[in-house]
């Protein structure tokens, strides 16, 4: 089916998109030169469910943009960075917002009816 409602999860980001573009530009035609700036702050943005940003999850190192590395390589010169179970923990808290989400759900409806 082609609507906008069979790919809610689209249109979501689709939204997130525009709520992030709108403000960025005042000429609708260069959009596009704030497209780079965008996918950072989106990648970077901390998400409510797994407590965590889409891009922690996915690299095991924090990643920075350019003022960040130099500011970093200023003040941690030779220190490491341990980020272990980021990935456990935010499935963890995927799973509390999921039963939070289902026992929301469950006092709003009633059981079904069961026949004998």
């Amino acid at each position: 089916m082609c609507t906008p409602r069979s790919n809610g999860l689209a249109e979501g980001v689709n939204q997130a998109l525009l709520a992030y573009l709108k403000p960025s530009t005042n000429d609708p035609k260069d959009w596009d030169t704030h497209v780079r700036m965008l996918q950072w702050t989106m990648n970077t943005k901390i998400n409510a469910t797994t407590k965590f940003a889409p891009i922690d999850l996915v690299y095991d190192f924090p990643l920075r943009d350019l003022s960040g590395n130099k500011l970093f390589a200023a003040l941690h010169d030779n220190e490491e960075l341990h980020m272990n179970g980021q990935r456990s923990e935010a499935v963890k808290n995927i799973e509390e917002a999921r039963q939070k989400r289902k026992t929301r759900f469950n006092a709003k409806h009633r059981k079904p009816v069961s026949y004998k």
